[in-house]
C-alpha cells in the first residue's frame, strides 16, 4: 500500500500530485483539441484543401474534354481536305482562283451619287 505524508491542510501529497497531473493532462488535451480545430493544418485548412481539390478535379475534367474536342478537330484536319479548306476560308479569309471577293460594309460618311 502507498504511504502518503500528511500536509498541514490534511491532504496527502500523493492525491495532490494526481490532481496536478490530471490538470496538466486536461490542459494538454484542450490545447491539442483547439490546435486541431483552428491551428495550422487544422479543420479550416482541411476544408480549404478539400474545396481546392474539387475545383482542380473539375478543371482537369474540363481540360480533358477540351483536349478530346481538339484531337477530333486535328484528326479531321489531317484526313479531310474539305475541313482544311473550310478553316482557310473561314478563319484566314482565303479564296480560290477565279472567285471574286466583295467586301460589304458601311461607310462613315454618306456618299453622293453622280447626277
Amino acid at each position: 500500500m502507498e504511504q502518503c505524508a500528511q500536509t498541514d491542510t490534511g491532504q496527502t501529497t500523493a492525491s495532490g500530485g494526481r490532481n496536478i497531473v490530471h490538470l496538466v493532462l486536461w490542459f494538454a488535451t484542450a490545447f491539442f483539441a483547439i490546435q486541431t480545430l483552428i491551428g495550422d493544418g487544422g479543420l479550416p485548412d482541411m476544408l480549404q484543401a478539400s474545396r481546392e481539390r474539387r475545383e482542380l478535379t473539375a478543371a482537369i475534367t474540363a481540360l480533358k474534354a477540351e483536349n478530346r474536342r481538339l484531337a477530333g478537330i486535328e484528326d479531321r484536319l489531317r484526313r479531310d481536305s474539305k475541313a482544311i479548306e473550310a478553316v482557310a476560308r473561314g478563319e484566314i479569309g482565303l479564296i480560290v482562283p477565279g472567285e471574286v471577293l466583295f467586301i460589304v460594309g458601311e461607310t462613315s460618311e454618306p456618299t453622293r451619287r453622280p447626277n
